[in-house]
């Protein structure tokens, strides 16, 4: 396995970094290296949420969120997924967005929980996923129920809308890594970031400052950047989303879901068929947005936050649906 040294938070005058942060390296089962942190709420705690971020993506992407978090009460932590990030990279090309099976993401989730109860972090304990991270933890709660109070996603990836034929293409993939091309691009994948296309083809935002703060992070601190995935990445990852869609009377967490009517990146449908079928799940979709719903305007993100504020204050037993908003 190769071995790095973890890099500490990059803050900057654009995204400057939450204060309070408690820097916490973790190290998974198999002995992979990750890089997390911690911070305490503002003023009494509620709880403490814990954030599983996209492919691609960084804990320095979170800080505004970080900062709504913490004014709602929870203490926050947020962490990157082997192979991104700051946490240790799996291939000698630092860009190729690689994991060997998805099940090992769930070692690094471990990993975060084993060490949020080692320091006594606030009770209880509440979910967050975005897009991949959103199948994660679907994925957690159904291994262990009582992982998460509540929980909620957005944008959850249980099927893509950026391929065809996602069945077929898995088993491509499957099929290309099962002769020693796993490691390889995705055919016509590179290194280069999603962020550093022009804001006007982007597929993730409709708010220039937001997606400009997005790339700027990866300007300033570039060793974070990621760029297309490997061609075992998409063998295991559409298997696994083939497996949850499966899955949705078996979670009992009561779930958020909450998605843009518009993604171009993960299938809002397949979203919204999902959560129809939780024994507690709600889910909203959001018009005039795009795949990242928390670094969209202000004018979504205030919708967001709206469900996810009544979402999480009522008791477990008394779920509601929301279908639009």
């Amino acid at each position: 396995m190769l071995q790095q040294r973890l890099p500490a938070l990059y803050g900057t005058a654009f995204n400057p970094e939450p204060d309070g942060t408690v820097l916490a390296p973790l190290t998974a089962a198999d002995g992979v290296h990750l890089r997390g942190a911690f911070w305490p709420s503002d003023g009494t705690p509620r709880g403490t949420l814990v954030a599983l971020q996209g492919r691609s993506e960084t804990i320095e992407k979170y800080f505004e969120t970080i900062g709504a978090w913490r004014a709602r009460g929870f203490a926050v932590f947020a962490f990157d997924w082997r192979g991104q990030g700051g946490s240790q990279r799996l291939l000698p090309d630092r860009r190729k967005g690689h994991v060997a099976d998805f099940a090992d993401y769930q070692r690094d989730l471990d990993a975060a929980m084993a060490w949020l109860r080692e320091q006594n972090a606030p009770t209880p304990f509440y979910g967050f996923g975005h897009s991949m991270g959103g199948a994660l933890l679907i994925d957690a709660l159904l291994r262990q129920p009582s992982l998460f109070v509540r929980a909620a996603t957005t944008a959850p990836m249980l099927d893509v809308v950026l391929v065809s034929h996602t069945v077929w293409a898995g088993r491509l993939a499957a099929a290309l890594a099962a002769i020693g091309l796993g490691t390889h691009y995705v055919p016509n994948g590179g290194p280069n970031p999603v962020l550093f296309k022009p804001f006007e083809n982007n597929f993730l935002t409709r708010d220039s400052e937001r997606h400009q703060r997005s790339r700027q992070i990866l300007e300033a601190a570039p060793q974070l950047a990621l760029g297309d995935p490997t061609i075992q990445w998409v063998a295991t990852s559409f298997a696994a989303m083939a497996r949850l869609r499966q899955t949705a009377a078996s979670v009992t967490t009561p779930l958020l879901g909450v998605a843009s009517a518009h993604d171009r990146v993960t299938s809002t449908l397949a979203a919204q068929a999902f959560f129809d079928a939780l024994p507690h799940g709600e889910f909203l979709s959001l018009a005039d947005c795009e795949h990242e719903i928390l670094i969209e305007t202000d004018a979504v993100q205030s919708r967001f936050w709206r469900a996810f504020d009544d979402f999480m204050a009522r008791d477990a037993l008394n779920p509601a649906r929301v279908s639009s908003g």
